[in-house]
């Protein structure tokens, strides 16, 4: 299960602010003034209920709640089949596989805990021999070492010269555990294929009739990942930032109006220490067209501001209160995966249904 709902988008928020104010205590407003915040740290930004000695000016961020919204039917978010793990995409070479020749495709460390359920490559008929046989793929562990055979599968045999993508699901879910993995594709004798290489990535060992030679390269082809279909909504919160200050309105309007700022500008880049601006930001969507910004790279996407009205109330004989609340409407979701079993093959050919609708 995954949610990032209201405990989260506090806690998200918060370490947003502090981290604002950690890094700033002074801004520029052009040709107007010098903004300082005499606190000049975090030290002033709780979730709204905090255990702290009261102090000004503060900032406190609760919610005043939302609505969970049914983003498809029936909580439908997504069916997922093809998420999978990219072993090569460029077919610079082939190597030719048959019952003495074995291609040995060792697996990258980024595999290494993953769940996978089958593997698809380039392949064709050589258009040597009779054909037609399956092809072999197994799985293994500690390959290089002591192999230990972990789940395998087979790819349906043909005799089509045409090169093409085949697919196989292996007899269960194989997690990969250890270190290490490999998988060997072969054949059995009168049947022979060439596979496509992409010799940029990874590593193969070809055993050609007992000869074992290693090589720069994969298949063109992926790992798949548990086929699953996920369950959930979106939620769309309000939450709200209560500006406090003692007998000052203008640092009461200075910390509203950065927190108005900044989590606009939080749509479009990230606070960092690294940045050149004054102000910290960087502004992440025009220096790199894959950087995403502070917010969306948490999974909460800003939807709109408001500032309210001035508050007032009185402390004592001398002191005034003054607040102001800013809500901010967010959007973001929760959701559960549950792993679907897949059809692994069709054992039932065109003919043979064909003589059971008629028996039937």
């Amino acid at each position: 299960m995954h949610f990032r709902l209201n405990k989260y988008l506090i806690e998200q928020s918060t370490q947003f602010l502090r981290r604002l104010f950690d890094y700033n205590s002074e801004w520029t407003n052009k040709d107007i003034e010098i903004v300082q915040i005499s606190s000049g740290s975090s030290n002033m930004v709780f979730e709204q209920y905090f255990v702290e000695a009261e102090k000004y000016p503060i900032i406190t961020i609760g919610t005043s709640g939302g609505s969970y919204t049914q983003s498809a039917f029936n909580d439908l978010l997504r069916i997922v089949d093809d998420d999978k793990i990219n072993l090569g995409d460029r077919g610079l070479s082939n190597v030719e596989i048959s019952d003495i020749n074995q291609l040995q495709v060792l697996l990258p460390s980024t595999v290494i805990n993953e769940t996978i359920r089958g593997i698809d490559l380039q392949l064709t008929w050589t258009g040597k021999d009779v054909g037609g046989d399956n092809i072999d793929v197994n799985v293994y562990k500690n390959f290089t070492t002591t192999p230990v055979l972990i789940g395998s599968g087979s790819i349906i045999g043909h005799t089509n010269t045409e090169l093409n993508k085949y697919f196989t699901e292996f007899g269960s879910n194989i997690l990969l555990t250890g270190s290490d993995f490999a998988v060997t594709f072969t054949t059995a004798s009168g049947s022979s294929y060439y596979i496509i290489l992409d010799t940029t990535s990874n590593t193969y060992k070809y055993n050609q009739n007992g000869n074992i030679t290693t090589s720069t390269g994969s298949i063109v082809g992926s790992l798949y990942l548990p086929a699953f279909i996920r369950m959930g909504t979106d939620y769309q919160p309000t939450l709200t930032f209560k500006v406090h200050a003692k007998n000052d309105t203008g640092t009461l309007y200075s910390l509203a109006e950065l927190i108005v700022m900044y989590f606009t500008l939080a749509k479009h880049g990230q606070i960092s220490r690294a940045s050149d601006n004054v102000n910290g930001l960087k502004l992440s969507e025009l220096e790199s067209t894959t950087a995403i910004s502070e917010f969306l790279e948490k999974g909460i996407y800003i939807k709109s501001i408001r500032q309210g009205g001035l508050e007032v109330r009185k402390r004592g004989e001398k002191d005034i209160i003054f607040s102001v609340t800013i809500s901010i409407d967010m959007f973001t979701e929760w959701f559960e995966d549950y792993h679907v079993d897949t059809i692994k093959s069709i054992e039932v050919d065109s003919n043979s249904f064909l003589e059971n609708l008629e028996n039937t």
